[in-house]
């Protein structure tokens, strides 16, 4: 996914007339998905990238933010489709508790607006007229 993205967007500069400069970061809780991650940047000649790769079962992109004190221009982000998430829930302090700023922003005059999802699955569809209300 990282090095697809790296292409299309390198792309579109070109396209442009823009240049761009593209640092990649990840990470994955799937240890196989890690393994075919490292190397596929390693043997593109990414090997720096490759260093700014973590995971592991304890690299959950939901309570275990890698990267917390890097802020980035843009994300690609793939959350756990279908996929229960209510233990990282818990660990980050429960919904009303969560004050992680990638899940509680301000908008629309609420300083405290969440964008936590149902547990049952962490698809962000918040807004989209598919979701409902989370009862959760």
């Amino acid at each position: 996914m990282l090095t697809v993205a790296e292409e299309a967007l390198t792309q579109l500069a070109v396209e442009h007339g823009k240049e761009v400069s593209i640092h990649l970061f990840g990470q994955e809780i799937n240890a196989e998905t890690y393994a075919i991650c490292k190397a596929d940047l390693m043997l593109k000649g990414e090997g720096e990238a490759a260093d700014n790769i973590v995971g592991g079962p304890e690299h959950s992109t939901l309570s275990n933010d890698a990267f917390p004190t890097r802020s980035f221009d843009f994300m690609l982000s793939n959350p756990p489709y279908g996929k229960s998430w209510k233990t990282d829930l818990q660990r980050m302090g429960g919904k009303r508790g969560m004050r992680d700023t990638r899940f509680v922003v301000e908008h629309d005059g609420n300083p405290e607006y969440s964008l936590v999802t149902r547990v049952s699955d962490g698809q962000i569809c918040r807004g989209s007229k598919r979701c409902k209300p989370s009862p959760d």
